[in-house]
């Protein structure tokens, strides 16, 4: 009964977690990155990855940027790192699709 009671609190604590996550994912970024390329990173990385394959943004890395654009990579739970890029101009674009970490 014990055991029943820390398994299912462990399990409710992880998908309170996720559900925060995949809400509003954690972006690892140096402080000098532009606001307008961090917003855009929030609300591009922000929910499940989709329908089909339900991996949820856990957070974000931010590789580069310039006065151009940004490259992040979005890494998922349960696996899985997607590359990004952002320009002002251009807008989101997948540089690396899906891979299986």
């Amino acid at each position: 009964m014990k055991t029943l009671m820390i398994v299912t609190s462990i399990v409710l604590i992880l998908t309170l977690f996720l559900g925060i996550c995949a809400s509003e994912p954690i972006v690892i970024a140096r402080s000098d990155l532009p606001f307008r390329y961090l917003d855009a990173i929030k609300s591009q990385s922000a929910g499940v990855y989709s329908q089909r394959m339900p991996l949820i943004p856990v957070y974000v890395s931010v590789g580069s940027f310039s006065e151009e654009s940004v490259h992040y990579t979005i890494h998922y739970f349960p696996f899985g790192t997607v590359g990004m890029s952002y320009s002002v101009r251009d807008g989101y674009n997948m540089e690396k699709h899906l891979i299986h970490s």
